[in-house]
């Protein structure tokens, strides 16, 4: 990780000195002299600061995975030792309720109101605004 973060310190004001290095020269007339300059701030700037910076991001990344990959095996190791434990059977279950045939529900309105309940066939209930006996069935 320290070298990549050097490389980088390193290679991105080296590319941006190149890149004010080639901008500087815009104005310089064509001719041998002037594709001798480019080339070589292109040689001594541009590529170096490019593969420095990089190369220093590709550095960082590999830290990181290493670093992901020791903390997964230690999580691992961790799981592996000491298993998450099963919660014991209760001894007497609790019987469930039985299950009661599809029972029949309707709509009932309110005489009172007009509000509407569900109720069951064959059960009486109270409405919720008026407290008026409902009937079903």
């Amino acid at each position: 990780m320290f070298w990549g973060i050097l490389m980088i310190i390193i290679g991105v004001p080296v590319l941006l000195f190149g890149m004010m290095f080639m901008l500087a020269l815009i104005g310089l007339p064509s001719g041998e002299d002037a594709a001798l300059i480019i080339s070589t701030g292109l040689l001594l700037f541009i590529a170096p600061g490019t593969l420095l910076t990089v190369f220093g991001v590709k550095f960082i990344a590999r830290s990181d995975k290493k670093k992901r990959a020791q903390r997964q095996a230690a999580y691992d190791a961790i799981n592996a030792a000491s298993p998450l434990p099963v919660p014991p059977e209760p001894l007497n279950p609790v019987p469930s309720p039985p299950q009661s045939v599809n029972p029949t529900f309707k709509w009932i309105d309110c005489p009172g109101c007009g509000a509407k309940k569900q109720l069951q066939s064959n059960q009486t209930g109270n409405c919720d605004y008026c407290d008026t006996l409902l009937v079903n069935g």
